[in-house]
């Protein structure tokens, strides 16, 4: 009987035992578990924040890159022309609108054939790393090297300068000739662009500037007027009211709102017309245009006809049209 009772005993004491091991085994478990999951969870966390650089780093690349390396702070770049020789600017046909000339003794100058012809759209860099027009918009183009790789570490070693790209523009000398002897002493800007690609051909800005001179001139530049004032590229910086230009808007916000009459449209010009609040528009040199269609009244540009098309025009669907 007590080897019977010790046994009983024994056993209770192995299934206590077992019954202790099972709940620690439980608690390891959760604890391992725990574990897991908090490494899971940074795991996850630096995964993510991998993925999310890669994105940046992608959408940086396409979308914002260009932006950073042409901004005129990026002094990077400019570190380039310690080993690059500037690549030329060339127009639509090759001709060479800015190079780089070299003297005896290798020393480097920016030249201009063309002095003020293409001043404002070429522009020009000075010797303080000052840029302006093409030169500052092609500025990492101009100085990324031609060369290969084996031929950048010669270069490196022996201390000689690759060659930069070129750039070619769509600029077309015969058109940019004209249009500058056309605008004479004029102040003001002429643009000549292909409306099938948008492609700028011309671009004349005056007064002009010799580029050739920046260097030496640019500092009596400065002291014009602001009227006056080579620097102003009046093509691209100027502020102009749009014109005649704009009645192609008008006159289309006035078919879209009245699309099955406005082949109606009539119109007697005077001259000049009144419009409420006490304002008188009145035609180029006062000219009386008499009857008026809607074709007409474009083809003459009469301010008459299209100030009253305008004032008559559904206002938000005109602003939601510009």
């Amino acid at each position: 009987m007590k080897v019977t009772g010790k046994m009983a005993e024994n056993k209770k004491q192995v299934r206590q035992r077992k019954n202790k091991k099972a709940q620690n085994d439980i608690v390891d478990n959760e604890k391992k578990d725990l574990r897991n999951k908090e490494t899971n969870i940074i795991a996850f966390f630096f995964v993510g924040l991998f993925m999310a650089t890669i994105v940046y780093l992608c959408v940086f690349n396409i979308k914002d890159a260009g932006k950073v390396v042409n901004n005129p702070y990026n002094k990077r770049v400019d570190s380039q022309e310690a080993k690059v020789i500037r690549g030329d600017i060339l127009s639509d046909d090759g001709t060479v609108l800015a190079t780089t000339l070299l003297d005896e003794d290798g020393n480097e100058k920016r030249y201009y054939p063309f002095d003020d012809l293409f001043c404002h759209s070429v522009g020009f860099t000075s010797l303080t790393g000052m840029k302006t027009g093409l030169e500052q918009s092609q500025n990492f183009y101009l100085l990324k090297e031609t060369d290969n790789v084996l031929d950048q570490i010669g270069n490196d070693i022996s201390g000689g300068k690759a060659k930069g790209h070129n750039v070619y523009t769509t600029l077309d000398t015969t058109l940019q000739k004209a249009a500058y002897k056309a605008l004479g002493n004029n102040k003001g800007a002429v643009i000549a662009i292909e409306p099938s690609t948008g492609k700028i051909l011309a671009m004349v800005s005056n007064p002009t500037f010799d580029a050739n001179a920046v260097n030496t001139d640019y500092d009596e530049w400065l002291t014009y007027d602001s009227s006056d004032s080579v620097l102003l590229n009046r093509a691209t910086q100027g502020l102009y009211p749009p014109g005649s230009t704009f009645k192609i808007i008008t006159a289309l916000a006035y078919i879209r709102q009245n699309q099955n009459d406005y082949y109606n449209y009539s119109y007697n010009c005077d001259g000049q017309a009144y419009i409420s609040g006490g304002t008188t528009i009145a035609c180029f040199d006062h000219t009386a245009h008499g009857y008026q269609d809607l074709r007409k009244a474009f083809a003459n540009s009469c301010n008459s006809a299209f100030s009253t098309i305008g004032a008559g025009l559904n206002k938000t669907s005109f602003m939601n049209l510009c």
